[in-house]
């Protein structure tokens, strides 16, 4: 077989086993999806709703909050005290069997020394398709909070210390958390806005959605991940969906099956995105970026040293203001405007079409190879072109940046731009 033949083979193999994740990924995706909807949605419609009598607690250091399904709200309290308010809703198809699924729960509140412990005991496992349990707390905001839904809503707002959250389900809602953050979340949507301190996020099937914290650890599988004004460090697992980053400091992603936006990073990024596309817009720092099968696109970005490789997909680099860029690509093709490169541009490739466009006002030094390919430069001014056997060669004398590029099978495609 001749070498291209062997290369269409080898292509249409990775794509069927690229076709293959996803296939199985999103039957995942489905099975659990379905199960959870299945174990745990309501079944009547109508309800009648047993309110309790609100109940306060004073010196309260570390308050636990744990609802099998319904609804929690913290919000902050006006005095040093804990203020609990909450009620049962039965729902029904038949108004009386209300009664009996009323008496097997109970909302209990267990003070201990400086703790206080809110949950819900059943006599037998909880009725999810016929109970909800609605609580509103006002805490103190330098009290610990642990708040656990199975099923339902959470809201927290303006109160807490050291908070963790166990979601499972529903809606979350955390707004000007002064302290430190710990989640755990699956099957859920959450939006986060205000955290002080350092977040860490746990997420299973969930969108999450973070605005302004001192620095993150997200772990996530399934959904969208999006975080905005990072102060300092953020590092990223995250398979099977989306991620979009802006107005962070520094960034450590590692990204499989899914899809990377990156906007307005000041100090730089070390990404892995094995089947995805990713796209930068004014990244700044150095910089790693390593992809497998997608395409990478970098636009007005820069640093000390900018690497991008990709093994199975294209490069599009516009405006590079950095010191150093290198690009290596196993195949795929390349389109480079290099813009205010300061020092190196180089360029290692095998089986692509290079693309590159160089500012009319530069004057830099060109050195490029290729092997059984060509070069097309014709109207670049100074370029001496020349040809040994299977080997194309173009050299330019000049100053910065200096532009190296070594391509084998594929052709080089050199012009100015004004």
């Amino acid at each position: 077989m001749k070498k291209g033949e062997i290369l269409l083979v080898a292509v249409l193999v990775v794509f069927g086993l690229v076709y293959h994740a996803v296939e199985k990924g999103k039957a995942r995706l489905a099975d659990d999806f379905s199960f959870y909807a299945q174990e745990r949605n309501l079944k009547g419609v109508r309800f009648v709703e047993f309110p309790e009598p609100e109940k306060t607690f004073p010196s309260v250091a570390r308050l636990r909050i744990e609802n099998p399904a319904g609804e929690i709200v913290v919000e902050r309290s006006d005095d040093e005290r804990v203020h609990l308010s909450s009620s049962l809703r039965i729902y029904y198809t038949d108004v009386k069997d209300v009664d009996g699924i009323r008496k097997r729960l109970t909302i209990r509140s267990r003070p201990g020394d400086r703790e206080l412990s809110v949950s819900v005991q059943s006599q037998s496992s909880f009725p999810y398709h016929w109970a909800r349990v609605h609580m509103r707390l006002r805490v103190p905001p330098q009290t610990e909070l642990f708040v656990s839904n199975r099923e339902g809503n959470t809201a927290i707002k303006n109160t807490g210390k050291k908070v963790q959250v166990v979601q499972a389900g529903g809606h979350l809602m955390l707004w000007n958390i002064a302290s430190d953050l710990e989640l755990r979340l699956e099957n859920c949507n959450a939006d986060i806005k205000g955290v002080g301190g350092h977040a860490e996020i746990h997420a299973s099937r969930s969108n999450v959605m973070l605005q302004d914290a001192l620095s993150l650890l997200f772990k996530g599988r399934h959904g969208l991940c999006s975080v905005k004004g990072i102060r300092q460090g953020v590092v990223i697992d995250h398979s099977y969906g989306k991620v979009e980053l802006e107005n962070i400091d520094k960034v450590e992603l590692i990204a499989n099956q899914g899809t990377i936006i990156a906007r307005n990073i000041s100090s730089g990024m070390k990404v892995s995105n094995r089947l995805g596309s990713t796209l930068l817009e004014n990244v700044r720092g150095d910089t790693r970026v390593s992809s497998r099968l997608g395409k990478v696109i970098a636009h007005h970005a820069g640093g000390g040293n900018f690497v991008i490789e990709n093994a199975f997909g294209d490069i599009e680099v516009s405006d590079f203001f950095g010191e150093n860029l290198d690009l290596l690509l196993k195949s795929g093709n390349l389109d480079l405007r290099v813009g205010e490169a300061t020092n190196r541009v180089n360029v290692e490739s095998r089986y692509s079409q290079v693309h590159l466009a160089v500012d009319a006002s530069a004057d830099p030094a060109v050195n490029i190879k290729t092997r059984h390919g060509r070069i097309y430069g014709g109207a670049f001014q100074g370029l001496e072109e020349f040809q040994s056997g299977a080997e194309s060669f173009a050299n330019r004398d000049g100053h910065k940046p200096t532009i190296l590029v070594n391509n084998t099978y594929g052709s080089v495609h050199l012009k100015s731009v004004p």
